[in-house]
């Protein structure tokens, strides 16, 4: 499922529901205005995607600046629905994982970005990104129209 790897980011979206664990929503617009969906740890793939102002206002736009960079999506893992790993062409690392909030059985999804040059947490989280146990996931990626 090369459907995405090669196309450039044109911006990244998050919607959070901090109601739900499963909260975090991510959303990779291409410049070709396909876009990659991250929802209750499933990928979607869309090659239509919805632009009217009731949907977009719900999501807040990313700040990363290294966009203008022409960035793509190289590679993305997971670790059993706990973490995944959006690995972009210039190896920083759009890091999903769950975050406690007091109790143990009170937890929401969370995100970071992290770069080689610029963040403390990098090779930790490359480090656990690359455990034999953490899977790619490109496979199973599902297309929608």
């Amino acid at each position: 499922m090369e459907l995405f790897y090669s196309k450039p980011i044109k911006s990244i979206y998050i919607y959070s529901n901090n109601s739900s664990s499963y909260g975090l929503h991510l959303l990779f617009k291409f410049e070709d205005n396909t876009c990659l969906i991250f929802e209750r740890g499933i990928f979607s793939y869309s090659t239509k995607i919805r632009s009217t102002t009731f949907f977009f206002s719900k999501w807040i736009n990313i700040y990363y600046k290294k966009l203008s960079n022409k960035v793509y999506i190289n590679k993305i893992r997971e670790d059993e629905n706990v973490s995944y790993f959006i690995e972009f062409s210039n190896t920083d690392i759009l890091h999903i994982y769950q975050r406690i909030l007091g109790n143990a059985d009170d937890w929401i999804q969370d995100y970071e970005i992290v770069s080689k040059d610029e963040c403390v947490d990098y090779e930790r989280v490359k480090e656990y990104m690359a455990e034999a146990f953490v899977e790619d996931v490109k496979d199973t990626v599902l297309n929608f129209v």
